[in-house]
């Protein structure tokens, strides 16, 4: 199997997620793209908000539900955080529906990590939909990229990973 370069593998994840990016509303995926970058800031109130008044407004259909799914992980964890909690809940989770939608597979690897698995992978998807669907974002989206590779490379095989000479 020919190996694929982290950031390779990031902009297939994008182009992958057309079928469900392509289906949000525009002020939708703009919103999903502040609670990634609110996360990603530690602004815990802020994407408790963000969440809380997406969850209920993010369309209707199984590729919704998704999207719903990762907002009720990223929620639970700001939730978590707010209050000082170090540990990542287990509150929440992927349905195996999600599965094509996530940048990486379960692996047994990660079965140990579960909940942290569970957030990062929730992270990506609404890092990858907000910058298939919302191009007004996209520039402070892709600021975030060397810490999304890290991510990637957090679970992928030693075996896939980028080689260095």
């Amino acid at each position: 199997m020919m190996r694929m370069e982290t950031k390779e593998m990031l902009d297939a994840y994008i182009g992958r997620m057309g079928p469900l990016a392509d289906t949000l509303d525009a002020d939708d995926a703009h919103e999903i793209a502040q609670v990634f970058l609110a996360y990603k800031f530690g602004l815990w109130e802020h994407v408790i908000r963000l969440c809380t008044r997406l969850l209920p407004e993010t369309g209707n259909g199984d590729l919704h539900e998704i999207i719903r799914a990762a907002l009720r992980i990223v929620l639970a964890s700001a939730t978590a955080r707010r209050m000082s909690s170090p540990t990542v809940p287990d509150s929440y989770s992927f349905d195996s529906s999600a599965e094509p939608f996530l940048v990486l597979p379960r692996t047994r690897d990660s079965a140990g990590y579960e909940p942290a698995y569970q957030l990062d992978m929730a992270l990506l998807l609404l890092y990858a939909a907000a910058y298939r669907a919302s191009p007004p974002d996209r520039e402070a989206l892709a600021e975030q990229e060397e810490g999304i590779i890290i991510i990637i490379d957090t679970y992928r095989p030693e075996s896939e990973k980028n080689v260095k000479a």
